[in-house]
């Protein structure tokens, strides 16, 4: 699609920026980039690709099927697409779906279980401006969005690949859903028939009323602190409450939805841009741990220097304030991460016996995960209540010992 020929619509929909920021990820590594950008669809997979559609679909023909295509071809000129739509009907499927398979300018859309009897004219037209929202990410930016999806797929897709490239395959997708509801309610030019749209596909329901399923989106959402933990496509529910934020003319769709789809920061699923946010707080939460020159001996710098190669204390004020916001904003695996940072550096040293204990256990008091790491601390030291309390105390009093410029680190909020 030509750039210049953009409609209001198209100028009209969201766009995200993490899409962008996967993009330009890839294209900073440009070897990468330029292979997947050379790398094109071979001929027999094109002809394996439609083979399989002719053997397990019911290819819907537009003479018999007119009114079908009539709504295709409206969403084309909404969308200013020039794709050339076919649609098949799956055999021997009962699970309402459907899905897009985009070759150059063709756009082969697959209904799957009872859709074209569930859905009416609206839903119907929702359902296709969706599939085509997949063709438009495609065509956009010079195609460039296209290059990104392969890219990120086929690192997801490869055993050996860091986790992080799952999980930044996962959101990409997330995202690109929202994206493509945003297309349907652009072209519907209201949200009531998208959401029954979803709701009829994932319950298979004659009748579903919009409010109502709406309405029960935002009471999940009142009581929901948690993000999609789906893979493909976000939960009902949030793509719903997606789509009254654009009915509402939310300029800043991204950062309403951002908390859904991308969650608080959780060592055990980065992306690649958390685990780069995670990675510069872990750099400054061991200068915390570091700051005072006692605690700075060989064994412990040795430690710090495993994380970070090049690792050395800045002795610069420390921010307690944008410490304690970190955490209070990430996921629980992700404290409990910290705690077992605390926990290493409490017996790392033996000679410096149990003062780096109690240091820990002051940090941790004062940054909010006392509790998480009390309980780390009794579970790996083996120890009782009783006898934590005691070691604690025993540890404290050691620590108070020490001059008030040798212990105080924490006069800095």
């Amino acid at each position: 699609m030509n750039q210049s020929t953009e409609t209001p619509l198209q100028r009209s929909l969201p766009t995200f920026n993490y899409h962008k920021k996967i993009r330009d990820y890839f294209k900073s590594r440009s070897k990468t980039w330029q292979w997947f950008k050379d790398e094109k669809v071979k001929s027999h997979q094109i002809d394996a690709l439609k083979s399989s559609l002719l053997k397990n679909t019911y290819r819907l023909d537009r003479d018999s099927h007119f009114d079908l295509y009539k709504v295709s071809d409206q969403v084309c000129e909404n969308l200013n697409l020039t794709a050339q739509v076919t649609f098949y009907q799956e055999q021997n499927s009962i699970q309402d779906n459907c899905a897009i398979s985009i070759i150059e300018d063709e756009a082969h859309i697959v209904f799957s279980g009872n859709l074209l009897e569930l859905l009416d004219e609206r839903q119907l037209t929702a359902l296709i401006a969706h599939e085509l929202g997949h063709f438009l990410f495609f065509k956009i930016e010079n195609g460039e969005f296209e290059i990104t999806q392969r890219i990120i797929l086929a690192l997801a897709n490869d055993s050996q690949s860091d986790p992080v490239f799952v999980e930044t395959a996962r959101k990409f997708q997330l995202f690109l859903e929202l994206l493509c509801d945003a297309c349907s309610f652009q072209v519907c030019r209201e949200h009531y028939s998208v959401i029954q749209c979803l709701v009829k596909v994932s319950t298979g329901l004659k009748r579903v009323n919009a409010q109502s399923y709406l309405d029960q989106a935002k009471e999940i959402l009142q009581g929901e602190e948690n993000s999609s933990l789906n893979t493909t496509h976000p939960e009902t529910y949030i793509r719903t409450y997606a789509l009254d934020q654009l009915s509402r003319s939310a300029h800043n769709l991204e950062e309403v939805i951002k908390p859904l789809i991308i969650g608080k920061i959780d060592v055990n699923n980065l992306d690649l841009f958390q685990q780069k946010e995670l990675s510069s707080f872990t750099y400054q939460f061991l200068e915390f741990i570091l700051l005072p020159e006692w605690m700075r001996t060989s064994r412990n710098m040795t430690h710090a220097s495993s994380f970070f190669s090049k690792f050395y204390v800045s002795n610069e004020k420390q921010e307690v304030n944008s410490i304690k916001k970190f955490i209070n904003d990430a996921a629980i695996g992700t404290h409990n991460y910290l705690c077992y940072v605390l926990l290493d550096f409490s017996k790392l040293d033996a000679d410096l016996e149990l003062l780096p204990l109690a240091h820990t256990l002051e940090i941790a008091n004062l940054l909010g995960i006392k509790e998480e790491y009390e309980r780390i601390v009794r579970k790996e030291y083996q120890l009782t209540i009783r006898e934590f309390k005691s070691l604690k105390d025993e540890a404290m009093k050691d620590l108070n010992k020490l001059s008030q410029e040798q212990r105080s680190i924490y006069d800095h909020e």
